[in-house]
């Protein structure tokens, strides 16, 4: 069975934050956080300045975000979210 402590969700959101920031780079170069906060805050209809430093935090790996905020996180740089089940065989 495949189980999830805490620092193995640390570390699987971390991949997922750092892959966002490759993407975000990779559309908006050196002005990618302001551009990511931007785009979110379109999406999620509120206000950038509010947002901006919780964002920062996400990518300084200060916060994790939720599942919602990770959603609107991939939808800003093109990305969708896919979630995929799996078991592991346990051999005693």
């Amino acid at each position: 069975m495949l189980t999830l402590d805490k620092t193995n969700l640390e570390s699987v959101t971390s991949n997922q934050i750092e892959a966002i920031k490759k993407q975000a780079q990779e559309i908006w170069g050196d002005k990618w956080l302001a551009k990511i906060v931007r785009e979110y805050a379109r999406l999620t209809e509120t206000n950038e300045r509010y947002k901006y430093a919780q964002i920062q935090r996400y990518f300084k790996h200060e916060a994790v975000p939720n599942l919602d905020t990770m959603n609107f996180l991939l939808l800003a740089v093109n990305c969708k979210f896919q979630m995929v089940c799996y078991s592991e065989r346990v051999i005693n």
